[in-house]
């Protein structure tokens, strides 16, 4: 047998792998190396730690322990570089409900930095161009994984890694996937997939990684040809004994051959090392004869970032905004679900302080005409109660603006993408100050009608707010991407989102009884407060969002 080239770095490399979910271990030092152009089957029982293991080498979530290359790019150091050169599908579309087919495939070619030439003869191939009109929210389950199919190829990345591919595809669909498998590896791309089809593993992999409660237990080729044809194996654990074993149709059961424990191993699987071995290991080939690597040490057999594949190239700063800031319009478009329950909670606000306020004082003080108590209660209270609908109002929209970018439960959509971070938190930070400025458009005239405000004093006061959101919109970004995840984050978000934005609420408010009582020159101090709270905090999003994103991750 001719041992793996050595000059060439393996596609996949994980070394002392483990997770923990909550102080529950998902995965156990696992360590194995993937060939370049070699496709390998992932199979276990449910919970054995087949999707924990993809996301973190997808650069979806991080390790507890251990360090992982893909594509020649560390998995912890340049994540960004990883999910580019990854297609990944995961047990959810990771798609946007309210966009078409063809909004949500331009939406990420904008954000993989792909051509849109590729979107059409990939829906083509997938049967879904007649289709591409369509909003995902009404596609069946085999056709959005079609359509997270088409997502993961979009960029043409020379790793896919692939949780559970087949799943609701038929078996038209099923084998068109296969086909386009076998030639992505034979193009030399790699490919990871998970599966519960062990015939189907059989057919495909050059070979075949089993894991069991976290652990690697068995790496090595597809089950033996038998008869003429492979005959999967029914994995199981022998009582009181810890291997996996395959139970063959008529015989009994035994070792699956490459089972034994290595040196220094146990019943349940391989011996991880604390440093990875000194060399390869060779074993058996695996679909067309390729020699395949198991394990790769320290040293020139680890991928240095000079030996990094060529993956697409980054998005520029220009097409994250664009593509993030239409998405998020066409979203709130067609559902509705950010900036109407804002005006109406905010209107809310305006409808009762109308009851509240005698409109002759709210007119006259403003207007300049008189001063009794009256008067001056209502010259704070109006502003007052402005800022308060304002912020309760836009911070309700903020809440309901956020999860709709979380495409499984605890992944956000945006981070699987290979856009840069602070990128995002502009794009989303202007998305923010655009729903915000709706808002104030409503409220502030809402105010001068049903208030009896003069015009001299509405305009104040919305130029104010409109200063305000520029910092705003920058902290409840922060805060609700540090809260998306969090099944309390409809409480948490104003916990702690007002405490933050409290100085510039102040200043804010009284800039605008200043402004509201022709005191100009006296409104100068606050506003350069709010100014300087605002900038502040454009600064600090642009610097933690990106940990905000990593910590969720």
């Amino acid at each position: 047998m001719n041992a793996p080239d050595a000059s060439v770095p393996p596609a996949i490399v994980a070394h002392e792998l483990s997770h923990a979910f909550d102080g529950q271990p998902a995965l156990r030092r696992v360590a194995f190396a993937v060939e370049p152009g070699t496709i390998v089957a992932l199979i276990g029982p449910n919970g054995g730690g087949k999707t924990t293991l993809l996301r973190i080498l997808a650069g979806h979530l991080r390790p507890t322990h251990g360090r992982a290359n893909v594509a020649g790019y560390d998995v912890a150091r340049q994540g960004a570089a990883v999910r580019g050169c990854v297609g990944y599908v995961a047990h959810h579309s990771l798609a946007y409900p309210s966009l078409t087919v063809i909004e949500n495939l331009m939406f990420f070619a904008a954000l993989y930095a792909a051509p849109a030439s590729r979107l059409e003869p990939l829906l083509r191939s997938a049967g879904l161009w007649p289709l591409r009109g369509r909003r995902v929210a009404t596609l069946s389950r085999g056709q959005l994984q079609r359509l997270a199919l088409c997502r993961a190829v979009l960029h043409d990345p020379p790793v896919l890694l692939l949780d559970e591919p087949h799943s609701a595809l038929d078996a038209r669909a099923a084998a068109q996937l296969d086909r386009l498998l076998l030639e992505l590896a034979d193009s030399g791309r790699t490919a990871l997939l998970a599966t519960h089809d062990a015939d189907r593993a059989c057919q495909l992999a050059d070979r075949v990684l089993v894991l069991e409660a976290g652990r690697l237990v068995w790496d090595g080729p597809p089950v033996e040809l038998v008869a003429g044809g492979c005959v999967s194996a029914e994995l199981s654990r022998s009582p009181g004994a810890g291997v996996v074993w395959a139970r063959w149709p008529g015989s009994e059961p035994r070792p699956e051959r490459g089972l034994s424990p290595r040196a220094g191993g146990d019943a349940r699987g391989p011996a991880l090392s604390p440093s990875p071995p000194a060399d390869l290991e060779d074993v058996a080939p695996g679909r067309a004869g390729r020699p395949r690597r198991s394990v790769v040490g320290e040293g020139t057999l680890w991928p240095s970032e000079s030996e990094a594949r060529g993956c697409p190239a980054q998005p520029s700063f220009g097409q994250v905004v664009a593509a993030v800031g239409r998405k998020d319009l066409l979203t709130e478009w067609r559902s509705r679900d950010v900036v109407p329950p804002a005006i109406v909670f905010a209107l809310l606000v305006i409808v009762l302080l109308h009851y509240a306020l005698p409109l002759e004082a709210v007119s006259g003080r403003l207007g300049g005409a008189i001063a009794n108590d009256s008067g001056r209660l209502a010259a704070r209270a109006v502003p007052g109660a402005l800022w308060v609908a304002f912020l309760f109002g836009s911070t309700l929209g903020l809440s309901r603006a956020w999860p709709a970018d979380e495409g499984a439960p605890g992944q956000s959509i945006l981070a699987i993408t290979p856009a840069d971070r602070s990128h995002l938190f502009v794009a989303k930070w202007l998305v923010g100050i655009a729903f915000g400025l709706l808002v104030a458009l409503v409220l502030v005239p809402a105010a001068a009608i049903l208030l009896g405000l003069p015009v001299g004093p509405a305009a104040g006061l919305l130029a104010v707010l409109a200063l305000a959101l520029v910092g705003w919109s920058a902290a409840g970004t922060l805060v609700a991407a540090l809260t998306a995840h969090s099944r309390a984050r409809q409480v948490l978000l104003p916990v702690v989102l007002f405490p933050m934005v409290l100085p510039l609420a102040i200043s804010g408010l009284q800039a605008s009884v200043l402004l509201a009582g022709g005191s100009i020159a006296a409104a100068v101090a606050p506003l350069a407060i709010v100014l300087a709270t605002g900038t502040l905090f454009v600064v600090l999003g642009w610097l933690l969002f990106p940990l905000t994103i990593e910590f969720g991750l």
